[in-house]
């Protein structure tokens, strides 16, 4: 017995997976941005570190989850779309 997935759960799930994506992708957009002006208002070694800290670990590991979230997004819908054809098949 093969049992599948609601392939339209599944593809209103990978749409909800899409949503959050953009939002860390927003969110590292904002961090990134954050970086650029803060030597206006806040100077110092705590400063530096904080940015620095940005730029070299938040930043990239948003930017790879939000790689992850697109790959498993894209996963669903094409896991959908097989359900599908051998549904109608």
């Amino acid at each position: 017995m093969f049992f599948g997935a609601e392939t339209d759960e599944l593809r209103a799930l990978a749409a909800e997976t899409d949503q959050i994506g953009d939002l860390v992708t927003q969110t590292r957009a904002f961090l990134v941005g954050l970086i650029d002006v803060m030597p206006t208002i806040w100077v110092g070694d705590d400063a530096t570190q904080f940015t620095t800290s940005i730029a070299q670990t938040h930043a990239p590991a948003l930017q790879a989850t939000a790689g992850r979230l697109a790959t498993a997004a894209n996963e669903m819908r094409t896991s959908a779309n097989r359900q599908d054809q051998t549904s109608n098949n």
